[in-house]
């Protein structure tokens, strides 16, 4: 089986030209022989001072009852080498494979790497390698998915084994991304909007920010779990603001306005009913998170499902969010002091770590505004030259350590305006990578 995956750009969802290709092989052994086992060969792994080869036995991915391993299991394996970590970008797809869909591998598999799609600069090369493997390994065993489900189990595969709390963006726009068409996603939690073709007379660049971007980097984890921080304080200030929404509007406009959103507070609720209590994920539950059980990530998913605004922060409109909840986010906070107030947060793939102070408020304001502004990039398509602007604040925000970057950018790019827009988006929450312009 050969497939051909195209990549994206991250910051626009664009199709590029670059792929991964990939070739996968199944192997007879004869009984009594040699063990079935996976061997993955990548080529140009020399460029990317990396193992160009990663093993296993098959038989590793079962238990001696015959159920696959855990997800854990399989992540502790393939981090034993630094050299060959790669390889849980491919043996994670097989286990997905049989752990969701019931695959088995009796035969041993060759599988041969070949891409052309840069690495570590952000335009989703470990996306593109999922995809092309999972596509291969399905056909190969008569496994039918559709190219939603594609991407959802391939972001499973990179979250549980790589280890890498990315969202399923990249793996989408792999998975269904064409040439010269906008890939309109709505990610609550996997949502193909269509596409939106690029006027002719526009161009996407991606220009190379030398800093080297990895979704499993310690600032793309801490910027996560700092979003998810701000969504659970916005939830519990959303269920105070609705439990006192009644007495401020039979109030006087004096007393309405010593709440938090003063007179309009019900403009900026969701309608009536639709905040529901939950429960704060166990202790326990927080520590289901990258690997964990699947009960314990689906107990805390449905906890973030009955959040206000369907426990997405992109449902929050800016002026919502500026009337109502940003005053009440703390710039930073200790996650110890979190866990304490607070309880767990409501991300099912990220664990908080006490003694980290993070970033709370600009990362958690980062997607609501993102949400706004990409909705008026689609919007703006036809005006080419306010593109810029839109472009450039799209990618401003995050936290973490993408701020200083930004300014380091800035001061050694020339100021010509397509470059200082490439900067900012360098400099982007993604921590590092392509710049788009």
């Amino acid at each position: 089986v050969t497939t051909c995956v195209s990549t994206t750009n991250c910051a626009v969802f664009l199709s590029c030209s670059a792929c991964c290709h990939m070739w996968l092989q199944a192997r007879h052994d004869k009984l009594g022989g040699p063990r079935p086992a996976l061997r993955v060969v990548s080529l140009h792994a020399d460029d990317t001072n990396r193992a160009p080869t990663f093993d296993i036995d098959l038989d590793d991915l079962y238990e001696p009852g015959g159920s696959p391993i855990p997800y854990s299991a399989m992540r502790a394996y393939c981090k034993k080498d630094p050299a060959s970590s790669w390889g849980a970008y491919v043996a994670g797809c097989l286990l997905v494979l049989a752990r969701e869909k019931g695959l088995e591998y009796p035969d041993g598999i060759s599988i041969l790497v070949c891409s052309d799609v840069p690495e570590g600069k952000g335009v989703s090369s470990s996306a593109a390698l999922e995809v092309a493997v999972m596509t291969a390994l399905a056909a190969a065993h008569d496994c039918k998915l559709s190219s939603r489900e594609l991407a959802l189990l391939c972001q499973k595969a990179e979250n549980l084994v790589v280890g890498a709390p990315c969202g399923v963006m990249d793996q989408l726009t792999s998975s269904l991304g064409d040439a010269g068409q906008l890939l309109a996603l709505l990610c609550q939690p996997a949502e193909v909007q269509g596409s939106t073709p690029i006027p002719p007379q526009l161009r996407f660049w991606g220009i190379d920010s030398g800093i080297r971007h990895s979704n499993g980097g310690s600032d793309y984890s801490s910027v996560r779990v700092g979003t998810f921080m701000g969504l659970k304080l916005i939830n519990e200030a959303a269920q105070r603001l609705q439990r006192t929404s009644s007495s401020v509007h039979d109030s006087s406009s004096s007393s309405s306005s010593s709440h938090p959103g003063g007179s309009s507070v019900a403009a900026v609720l969701p309608a009536a009913g639709s905040l529901r209590r939950t429960a704060a994920p166990t202790k326990e539950q927080q520590g289901a998170g990258l690997g964990g059980s699947s009960s314990g990530r689906a107990s805390i998913d449905r906890a973030r499902s009955m959040c206000a605004f369907g426990g997405y922060l992109a449902n929050i409109s800016p002026s919502q969010y500026r009337e109502a909840f940003e005053g009440q986010l703390p710039s930073h906070m200790q996650g110890s002091e979190f866990l304490d107030v607070h309880g767990a947060h409501l991300d099912s793939v990220t664990s908080i770590e006490p003694s980290f102070n993070y970033a709370l408020r600009e990362p958690t304001s980062h997607p609501i505004h993102e949400n706004f502004r990409v909705n008026s990039f689609r919007a703006l398509l036809a005006a080419a030259e306010a593109l810029g602007d839109a472009a450039t604040a799209a990618v401003d925000g995050g936290g973490g350590e993408a701020a200083q970057r930004k300014c380091q950018l800035e001061s050694s790019i020339p100021r010509v305006e397509v470059l200082n827009c490439a900067a900012a988006a360098a400099a982007a929450g993604r921590g590092g990578g392509c710049g788009a312009a």
